[in-house]
């Protein structure tokens, strides 16, 4: 009965022998019926909720944006938080990745966020961790010279436009991007020293080395990434030093 009344079909099917004598009467179309609500067709499809700090903050009235490989912004899925979890349908989502942006109601500032389409294999149900990142610095040389920004929540899970609380608003304010520094620990010179770009496709974040910037071979650079939320999470700094190898890395 409990499961009935919970609409909750997830553990698995009822044993009828504890039902009561009487009930064993009910046509099998009355359960039929039954199992052609929500609850039991959420079981093919996706079913994506929200946790973590910044979840316990947004209004209720945040609006939520789904998309796909393929799929126009315009086009996906939409609600607020007032009426998650929603339901995403499994022909639409299977094996993709997925964008979910985050809009405020009352500053029409948004992010958001990557799922990988390793989450969309079969239906399960989706939490998305809205927590501060651990974030990854990555240097790419070759036919450029750039630096990316990776701000991970989980493997799975990334934002893409960092969130920004303005605590005057109580509300989200525009990303502001990670700020980088690369300083050689040699004699110290400053290389790069402010906010990050978006890369092409909407990819975020880089910080691109100008070729006309001598690195000298042999010589170990720090770069240094900071991230201020506006107080959600404390102040992400993230460092990795890189050591630059002429023939490896290229001119």
């Amino acid at each position: 009965r409990a499961a009935f009344e919970n609409n909750d079909f997830r553990r698995g099917p009822v044993n009828v022998d504890v039902l009561p004598q009487m009930n064993l009467r009910l046509p099998f179309t009355v359960l039929a019926l039954i199992c052609t609500t929500n609850a039991c067709a959420d079981d093919s499809d996706f079913q994506v909720a929200l946790r973590g700090k910044l979840a316990s903050v947004l209004p209720d009235d945040t609006r939520l944006v789904f998309t796909s490989e393929s799929m126009a912004v315009r086009d996906g899925p939409t609600t607020v938080v007032s009426q998650l979890p929603i339901t995403l349908p499994y022909e639409k989502f299977k094996n993709r990745s997925c964008r979910v942006f985050f809009t405020s109601k009352s500053t029409r500032s948004s992010f958001s966020i990557e799922l990988s389409r390793d989450l969309f294999d079969r239906p399960r149900t989706i939490n998305i961790k809205l927590d501060a990142p651990t974030p990854h610095i990555t240097p790419i040389f070759g036919l450029v010279r750039t630096i990316r920004y990776d701000a991970g929540i989980t493997k799975r899970m990334k934002y893409i436009d960092l969130p920004y609380w303005n605590t005057e608003l109580n509300s989200l304010d525009s990303t502001l991007p990670p700020q980088m520094r690369i300083e050689s620990l040699q004699d110290k010179s400053v290389l790069y020293n402010r906010e990050m770009t978006a890369g092409c496709m909407g990819a975020k974040w880089f910080a691109d080395i100008d070729r006309d910037i001598e690195l000298k071979d042999g010589a170990t650079y720090r770069i240094t990434a900071t991230y201020n939320s506006g107080g959600l999470f404390p102040v992400n700094t993230t460092t990795r030093d890189f050591t630059y190898h002429a023939a490896l890395h290229g001119d």
